[in-house]
């Protein structure tokens, strides 16, 4: 009864032109590493509201999205095992990296195929970095050589530059050590390839003005402030997104960015 009244106090404070209350967000671990930054302006821009984050896995975030533990998640794609309502606002850049020494930084001719030989770093399963690594061995038909499981990212960036072997990671991740020489992008065509930053909620649960707010924000200004963060690599990093929706049933379906879609 009392988170009632508090939600009811929240609205009526939107109703006026002001955003109090709490921002209930969730968020997967790689989001961790850029997400700050455009909350902070949000937060900036509305003094009186405060913010609760959860950051987790994947599966983690789903979970507290369908138990309503927060009212939007940011996440690489969204669960089509859920009915959400889903918005692209941003690229997300993911490669394939190893130390600098790496033999494979002076392979000619690198391919997925000849990467497929190789053991890889990679996160553990449930996480969206490794669902997006299994899709894209699948869809290419070759086997994935698991080499270590980690964790974190954290984990799989030291003992990347560590030359254990090449890893499997969200370029928003490794900015710093991409920028001190300790990582190095590996030589092969569409290295990176071109991911993208969701934005959802439930769609048969109402969504407060404030989240609502928020979603939009990310929307408006989300893929700028993420470029801000990225180091002046490959042209397709600084692409303008084109906002895109998965449908369970009815395959992919393209739309302008932001605009949100129903999906599951």
């Amino acid at each position: 009864m009392l988170s009632l009244w508090t939600d009811a106090g929240d609205e009526m404070a939107s109703f006026l032109g002001e955003f109090s209350g709490t921002l209930r967000l969730g968020a997967v671990s790689t989001a961790d590493y850029w997400l700050p930054r455009p909350l902070v302006m949000f937060v900036n821009e509305n003094p009186r509201l405060k913010v609760k984050l959860q950051v987790g896995k994947r599966d983690e975030v789903i979970r507290g999205l369908t138990a309503g533990e927060f009212d939007i998640a940011v996440m690489g794609q969204p669960p089509p095992e859920l009915a959400v309502t889903a918005a692209v606002f941003a690229k997300n850049p993911v490669g394939f990296l190893a130390a600098p020494s790496h033999p494979l930084l002076s392979q000619r001719h690198l391919s997925l195929a000849l990467l497929a030989e190789e053991r890889l770093l990679v996160r553990e399963p449930g996480s969206g970095t490794r669902t997006t690594l299994e899709r894209l061995f699948k869809e290419a038909e070759l086997r994935l050589r698991i080499g270590s499981e980690l964790s974190s990212n954290e984990s799989i960036k030291q003992m990347c530059a560590a030359g254990f072997g090449p890893a499997y990671l969200s370029l928003h991740t490794c900015v710093l050590e991409i920028q001190a020489g300790l990582l190095a992008l590996l030589p092969m065509p569409g290295n990176p390839f071109e991911r993208e930053w969701y934005v959802v909620h439930l769609t048969a649960r109402p969504l407060p003005k404030l989240a609502a707010a928020f979603e939009q924000f990310l929307c408006l200004k989300g893929q700028s402030e993420i470029l801000k963060q990225l180091p002046p690599m490959q042209p397709l990093v600084a692409a303008a997104p084109r906002a895109r929706s998965r449908r369970a049933a009815r395959g992919p379906r393209r739309t302008a960015r932001g605009k949100q879609v129903p999906v599951g």
